[in-house]
């Protein structure tokens, strides 16, 4: 099995509605394991439309993966990141909690991600 680990703007365009987006969810129900990083989790609470009917909504989204927490590792790491690659903090925790696992990371946001050495990234499909 593959083992992938979800960015937020994965999460967000199936919550949009973005068919593309929720074709690829299901599809790696199929033989896949999917995790996303706790910081993704609190990117989408920050969002600013959370009402109390989206918050079932991120709830259930959230529900279809296995969440990896922010350890003090990642946390050093994403520090690294930051540094060296110039990345938003929440992308560098992403990016470290993807390495420190060994999974592949899933992201619309290959440009930024892409310069990190030993990243590994898949870009599901474009808008």
């Amino acid at each position: 099995m593959e083992e992938l680990l979800f960015d937020t703007n994965i999460l967000i365009d199936h919550m949009q509605g973005i068919a593309k987006a929720s074709e690829f969810l299901n599809r790696t129900k199929e033989g896949k394991i999917g995790y996303v990083s706790t910081v993704t989790e609190a990117e989408l609470f920050a969002g600013k439309d959370i009402e109390p009917a989206s918050i079932e909504i991120v709830d259930e989204t959230l529900s279809l993966f296995w969440k990896i927490e922010l350890s003090s590792g990642i946390a050093r790491t994403a520090g690294l990141i930051r540094r060296q690659y110039g990345l938003k903090l929440a992308d560098a925790a992403i990016a470290a909690t993807a390495l420190t696992a060994g999974y592949k990371l899933v992201t619309r946001n290959v440009s930024d991600f892409k310069r990190i050495s030993g990243l590994e990234l898949e870009e599901p499909y474009k808008i």
